[in-house]
């Protein structure tokens, strides 16, 4: 009677891992597409939130989120990049010079069930609420498809007290519609050193036709790093809280949305864009999220980032 054999031969072992090789390369691209639908899910879960907070503000104030203005670095109440009239009251947006100069981003935090983190009512001081506000990442402002809620800490500059004073800084992954470049006709109205809020009655275009909030341009290799991508922070007003939809750079024009693993020698520009295959996650005036093709035409884009021109948005986005 031949002896029983207990084991593999070397040819079947290799034959084993061979075919686990295989079925592993199968399934991976499987398992990276599902991963990947479930966080475009979530970004544009998050971008319809954010769109929706823009009409609750309009519905408790009657106008949209302004994007802030100018303001002096003190700790005065009525001064600061967050403005308040006392410790745990912060100024709404609105149409004077002395209202709220932080950005459309902390404006309607209590439409995102952060009225604690934007009032900051238990703070020692105010410009200990300014400091916690600035440093606080909001889960809502990151596309799980680029990183985790992060922050900065900024280096020291005696040409920038307000590194000093805020040095660590909460980033975000989504912008405002600021339309052309100089002009108002995006979702906020511009005067000298300031935003001003606009009404419903202003998007003449229609809100389903309106772009309102998007994933903003943000190379890979800066998300993928360790400090993120800011300068300013989400709470500060211009900066990382707005993009163009047309812009006089390199090329005047459209500046239709790119993915964030095109290569770009300006980094920093204000630009729509996202890491999704295929396309950028936009919120429209109307509350709906939808994901905006980055082969969208240059007329098309245009028509949607501007709010009152009157033309029709073509139907390839």
């Amino acid at each position: 009677m031949p002896p029983v054999r207990r084991g593999l031969t070397l040819v079947e072992l290799l034959v084993v891992i061979a075919i686990l090789a295989i079925l592993i390369g199968l399934l991976l691209p499987a398992v990276q597409r599902v991963r990947e639908a479930a966080a475009r899910a979530s970004c544009a879960n998050n971008v319809k939130q954010v769109a929706l907070a823009w009409h609750l503000h309009s519905s408790t104030h009657g106008f949209y989120p302004t994007d802030g203005g100018s303001y002096a670095l003190d700790d005065q109440p009525q001064n600061g990049p967050i403005r308040f009239t006392s410790l745990g009251n912060p100024v709404p947006g609105g149409f004077r010079t002395d209202d709220q100069c932080a950005s459309w981003l902390y404006q309607v935090l209590p439409f995102l069930e952060q009225e604690n983190l934007w009032r900051q009512a238990d703070a020692p001081s105010i410009r200990e609420a300014r400091r916690r506000i600035l440093a606080t990442p909001v889960k809502t402002y990151f596309c799980p498809s680029r990183s985790r809620p992060q922050t900065i800490t900024l280096l020291p500059d005696p040409s920038s007290p307000d590194h000093t004073w805020y040095p660590i800084r909460a980033s975000n992954d989504y912008a405002a519609n600021s339309g052309d470049f100089g002009k108002s006709n995006g979702v906020f109205g511009f005067a000298p050193g300031r935003s001003v809020p606009l009404t419903e009655a202003a998007v003449t275009d229609g809100l389903s036709n309106t772009l309102f909030v998007g994933e903003r341009l943000i190379p890979r290799d800066f998300y993928l790093g360790p400090n993120g991508f800011t300068e300013t922070g989400y709470a500060w007003d211009g900066g990382e809280s707005l993009c163009l939809g047309w812009a006089p750079f390199t090329t005047p024009g459209p500046y239709t949305p790119l993915s964030d693993g095109d290569d770009r020698k300006n980094p920093r520009v204000k630009r729509f864009g996202g890491p999704h295959p295929g396309g950028v996650v936009c919120g429209f005036g109307d509350g709906s999220a939808r994901l905006v093709r980055f082969t969208v035409s240059p007329a098309t884009w245009w028509n949607l980032c501007r709010r009152d021109d009157g033309n029709v948005v073509g139907d390839d986005f």
